[in-house]
């Protein structure tokens, strides 16, 4: 018999496990990016952005799957706005200063496409609650290193305030703050 009702489906665009767990890696390495590693040059953050990168565009390019790149969001293009103002100014600046507008430029244009890929991939609830979570953890197991000596993390004089691993005081009152 006939009830009247009609169920339908949503199909939900799924993140595929490597890109959800290498961003979850990612995401919990940035609170230790100044740490660096004896066996490379650079930051396991930064290794594990790479792979993260790699792992995203690979799954997300028209070459080996069906999924394209996300459409900017509306505060995409205001960010992308910025970084085309900031690099028409560096047209008027002078030659000893390019070295660090361009270091600058790119350190602008890298945080654009985290800013891009971050906000399609926080788009599912679960994603950004288990990100949130995983950020804080890894603020408090920073938090508890420094204090207890843990880890191999070790306080420093800097500034007139101990850090953890000679971190940057401010950079780390910072990346507590968004922690709590």
């Amino acid at each position: 018999s006939s009830t009247g009702v009609k169920y339908v489906a949503f199909v939900s665009k799924s993140i595929p496990s490597p890109v959800r767990w290498s961003f979850f890696a990612f995401v919990f390495t940035i609170p230790f990016e100044d740490q660096e590693l004896g066996f490379m040059s650079g930051s396991f953050a930064k290794l594990c952005g790479f792979l993260f990168f790699a792992a995203y565009f690979f799954y997300h390019n028209s070459l080996f799957s069906k999924r394209s790149l996300p459409h900017p969001s509306k505060p995409m293009w205001w960010f992308l706005g910025y970084l085309a103002v900031y690099t028409l100014n560096g047209i008027f600046i002078p030659r000893e200063l390019l070295s660090s507008f361009l270091t600058r430029l790119l350190s602008l244009l890298q945080l654009n496409v985290v800013f891009w890929i971050a906000s399609d991939l926080l788009q599912e609830g679960k994603m950004e609650k288990n990100v949130l979570l995983i950020f804080s953890l890894s603020s408090v197991i920073l938090a508890a290193g420094a204090i207890f000596h843990l880890f191999g993390i070790e306080l420093t004089e800097g500034h007139g305030r101990a850090t953890a691993m000679g971190v940057n005081p401010g950079t780390l009152g910072v990346q507590m703050a968004l922690a709590a």
